[in-house]
């Protein structure tokens, strides 16, 4: 969707097929802000000399830059997770931090519950990142020395391959994180691959 001059780009909102469609509504619409949220592509130099850019990213950054930073803050059993609404530049997920909020994490949680309370945060705080970004809000620099990056997942890489070696923390911890709708997680027992929905720790 478009209004006021404003973009909002994404899997959350309207499907931009390219760059080079990106650019050509930049231009046709005189746009003044793209607001990307899980937008696929890395959105390029030649875009964000002509265009103000806004991202969320669903991390407490500069913690966890880079792709599906929420399974990993579940594989590692972060205590606390977050969202980071952030102006983009030439660096991933290195741009000023315009707000950034919180919540709890419990190992017992799914991935796709933990992610539907993070996106409603994400959604009550966009209105006012919008307009702080609009009015020029320079918004507070990354520490890069604090931060950490971490890479995109692929299917193959939900196999638990050291299940016999694992605490039962780490494997309700590394099932969670990839339950539906991630490539669940799965071990593999007499050649057969058996796969995992969901697990539970009893002490939580």
């Amino acid at each position: 969707m478009s209004n006021s001059g404003v973009l909002y780009v994404g899997k959350h909102y309207e499907y931009v097929p390219s760059l080079n469609c990106l650019r050509d509504r930049i231009l046709s619409e005189k746009l003044k802000l793209i607001v990307c949220w899980a937008y696929p592509y890395t959105v390029t130099s030649k875009l964000l000399d002509i265009c103000l850019f806004i991202n969320v990213h669903c991390s407490l950054l500069p913690l966890y830059r880079g792709r599906h930073p929420l399974v990993w803050q579940m594989i590692n059993r972060e205590p606390m997770v977050g969202v980071t609404i952030h102006y983009m530049d030439k660096m991933i997920d290195a741009g000023n931090i315009i707000m950034q909020a919180s919540v709890p994490l419990t190992v017992n949680e799914k991935y796709q519950g933990v992610k539907i309370r993070l996106d409603r945060i994400s959604e009550a705080m966009l209105p006012d990142a919008v307009r702080y970004a609009l009015d020029g809000v320079e918004g507070r620099v990354q520490d890069g020395r604090k931060g950490s990056y971490f890479p995109r997942r692929y299917p193959g890489e939900s196999e638990i391959k050291d299940f016999d070696k694992m605490s039962g923390g780490e494997i309700v911890a590394t099932i969670n994180a990839l339950s539906d709708p991630m490539p669940n997680a799965y071990i593999v027992r007499g050649g057969e691959k058996v796969y995992f929905t969901g697990a539970r720790l009893g002490d939580e």
